[in-house]
């Protein structure tokens, strides 16, 4: 399979996975969210490693990927405790994660080859990442994701955004020497770790409406097909690439679903819609 292929997988199973997670997210804890999510998306892989049956992994390489899944953890809860605050503003920060592990790229697994301004296509990369920053500044004006910011919402924000920005550069060195069900097995286990002991510092209770359970569980699954989708991606693929074309997606698709399934066309802006053009642009653009 292409890596063009894996992105479009990851990008509709990401968004997916995101959707659901609104019909939760007003109905269910942020450390419950996470729990059962991750509890379900380790079996998922599980099942998929043993049916795949890859070779023996690098103990040192799934010690790494373990200790950026603890990272990873930690950034999920900073960025659901953020969303409970203000939800568009929240995204706007973290979807600029990327752009951060593109510099990240750059700078220490040199990828700027993909940036070159000389060459046609370096030159296109360059102007979607501005578009692209552009894009995702204007999808996030939501009129109805108001609320009173603090200090506390910025500090959650940036950290999910530095965490898992982080972790995308790791990611691609590790896929190097594993498998993607390896590397994911890893880092959904260093990820529910942090999750169990969040659980057990703020006292949380995990149980509630089963409905909800079930509804995270089968989010869980989706949430792990996709990170199958981005490894294999990283595999075959610039890791800066896959990651920025993973976000746009992220931010453009739910505004899409929610304007052609929820109606919410009332709630969008002159400046969404320009959103939604600039990134459907930018996505071209580095696709290219």
């Amino acid at each position: 399979m292409s890596w063009e292929f894996w992105v479009f997988l990851a990008v509709i199973l990401s968004n997916t996975s995101l959707i659901v997670s609104k019909y939760l997210r007003n109905s269910i804890d942020t450390i419950q969210l996470n729990f059962w999510q991750y509890l379900s998306a380790i079996f998922t892989i599980l099942i998929i490693h043993l049916i795949l049956s890859p070779s023996p992994a690098n103990p040192a390489t799934v010690t790494i990927g373990f200790l950026g899944g603890l990272v990873v953890g930690l950034g999920s809860l900073a960025l659901y405790s953020a969303i409970g605050q203000n939800l568009s503003k929240t995204m706007l920060i973290y979807s600029f994660r990327s752009h951060f592990s593109t510099l990240l790229f750059i700078l220490f697994l040199k990828e700027a080859i993909y940036f070159q301004p000389h060459s046609f296509q370096g030159a296109l990369k360059i102007i979607s990442l501005f578009t692209a920053a552009i894009a995702i500044i204007l999808l996030s004006k939501q009129k109805n994701h108001s609320s009173t910011l603090s200090k506390k919402w910025l500090m959650l924000s940036l950290t999910a955004a530095i965490t898992v920005g982080g972790y995308q550069v790791l990611s691609k060195t590790i896929i190097q020497s594993l498998a993607p069900t390896q590397a994911i097995i890893a880092q959904f286990l260093g990820s529910f770790l942090s999750i169990v002991l969040a659980a057990l510092f703020f006292k949380t209770k995990l149980f509630c409406r089963y409905r909800l359970i079930l509804t995270d569980i089968l989010r869980g699954i989706i949430f792990t097909l996709s990170w199958f989708c981005t490894f294999n991606a990283l595999r075959l693929g610039p890791g800066s690439l896959t990651y920025l074309l993973i976000v746009l997606g992220n931010t453009t698709l739910p505004v899409l679903y929610g304007l052609i399934f929820f109606k919410e066309k009332a709630t969008l802006s002159s400046a969404n819609y320009l959103g939604l053009i600039l990134g459907g642009l930018s996505i071209i653009m580095l696709s290219i």
